[in-house]
């Protein structure tokens, strides 16, 4: 089973190097961001690896987005969620706890 994790803003910056690096590891990785062109660009580094939806977290339809792209995940294992405020690092297994939280 690969490593399967989600990277909320993910279509530029550290968002997409953390995406390409796991994708080059083998692991599923679905990634969520504003600019669609962006992670069409994205996904066709790794097709097999990379799901894709375009979201925006100050949308209020953010959580159906999540939920649609964690469904194509399957199960998630680990959740990056990258803002210009914060950055939050989650694992959902094996301990459902948050690991790291930096305030920018």
């Amino acid at each position: 089973m690969s490593k399967k994790i989600l990277i909320v803003g993910g279509s530029s910056g550290l968002g997409r190097q953390l995406a390409v690096l796991y994708a080059g590891e083998g692991c599923e990785v679905g990634v969520m961001g504003r600019r669609e062109n962006l992670l069409t660009d994205l996904r066709e580094l790794y097709p097999d690896n990379i799901f894709i939806k375009k979201g925006d977290i100050s949308d209020e339809t953010i959580s159906h987005s999540l939920a649609e792209l964690i469904h194509d995940l399957n199960e998630l294992i680990l959740l990056f969620w990258l803002h210009p405020l914060s950055i939050s690092i989650m694992t959902s297994s094996p301990i459902r706890k948050e690991i790291q939280l930096i305030s920018m």
